[in-house]
């Protein structure tokens, strides 16, 4: 068995490079980690600040282009499938479950801008 305590190995230039590399990142990311962004304050809003009536016109759009998006894929999945390709018959049956997805979140878009509004009973 080698002890590496006692072992000692030759270093080259490049590997004293690397190292006092590695030395310097270490220091950088521990200043870059240890500095927190500033918090959101009205000085200093987030990137994205919507009011709540933005917030529930945005919930009704998600919503409502999900319907419209789900019809025409309706139409072209089940309606007049002769008159479309193969690929889009396959487009359209894919993006049926995505606007039920989609017309979900705007559901919770929707009442997330109730509560925030203090309409409790929404639903």
């Amino acid at each position: 068995m080698f002890n590496t305590n006692t072992l000692q190995f030759p270093i080259s230039s490049k590997q004293d490079d690397f190292a006092a590399q590695a030395q310097a990142t270490q220091r950088t990311s521990k200043t870059k980690a240890d500095k927190k962004p500033p918090a959101a304050s009205p000085s200093n809003p987030p990137f994205f600040q919507f009011s709540a009536s933005t917030t529930l016109n945005l919930g009704r759009g998600m919503m409502l282009l999900s319907v419209l998006g789900a019809l025409v894929a309706l139409a072209v999945a089940y309606i007049y499938p002769e008159q479309f390709s193969l690929g889009e018959q396959v487009a359209a049956h894919i993006s049926l479950p995505l606007m039920a997805g989609f017309f979900k979140l705007g559901y919770v878009v929707r009442l997330a801008a109730h509560h925030t509004l203090g309409n409790y009973t929404a639903g």
